[in-house]
């Protein structure tokens, strides 16, 4: 596991792009390479605690976790919101939940988040 690059854009759009992945998330289908491109440039602003990863196997990317700010407000800003997409091939080996350890230990240890939100798609929430 690592911090992701903007070199990492095209692993991003290609796992984000499984539709067994996609059907998961709540972006759009046919993730774009240059959009994640520039989201990941973005990142790691001195003035955000927001963090993005990719998970290895074989020197592979094989997944992909964030964690963002919920809110700039002043009545948020203790919330995070985090997202985790594993390729389908990856999935069960336990990458997803060692990426999701670490989201945790930077939001209770770095960040000073108090609450973590996931938002999961509606039809998966029934």
């Amino acid at each position: 596991m690592r911090r992701a690059c903007p070199d990492d854009a095209i692993a991003f759009a290609r796992i984000m792009g499984e539709a067994p992945v996609m059907r998961h998330l709540l972006g759009l289908p046919y993730p774009d390479a240059a959009i994640w491109r520039a989201r990941l440039s973005a990142s790691g602003n001195p003035n955000q605690y927001d963090l993005r990863l990719v998970g290895e196997i074989d020197n592979e990317v094989v997944a992909t976790a964030g964690l963002m700010p919920a809110h700039p407000g002043v009545r948020q800003r203790h919330v995070g919101t985090f997202g985790l997409s594993v390729a389908t091939a990856a999935q069960g080996k336990g990458v997803g939940r060692a990426m999701l350890k670490t989201l945790i230990d930077y939001a209770d240890n770095w960040a000073q988040l108090l609450r973590l939100e996931l938002v999961v798609p509606r039809h998966l929430s029934r």
